[in-house]
């Protein structure tokens, strides 16, 4: 049997280019919904946006598996 090398996930800040990511994950799972409703990938960069804007209180960071979005805390 090949081993596989499965890339170590990592932090990383979050980015615009995730919004794609982040429209998956809002459609996984029902109880995305109490993060707030996504159904298009308008509405995920919109979502990103305000997490990114100057003003916001959040500082998010994106776990990532191969530079692709696996996670957002």
């Amino acid at each position: 049997m090949t081993p596989t090398h499965t890339p170590e996930p990592r932090l990383r800040r979050l980015r615009p280019g995730d919004a794609p990511d982040v429209l998956a994950a809002f459609a996984s799972n029902p109880d995305m919904s109490r993060q707030g409703k996504l159904e298009t990938k308008g509405d995920a960069d919109g979502y990103i946006a305000r997490l990114l804007s100057p003003g916001s209180a959040h500082r998010p960071w994106a776990i990532a598996r191969a530079d692709r979005l696996v996670g957002l805390v």
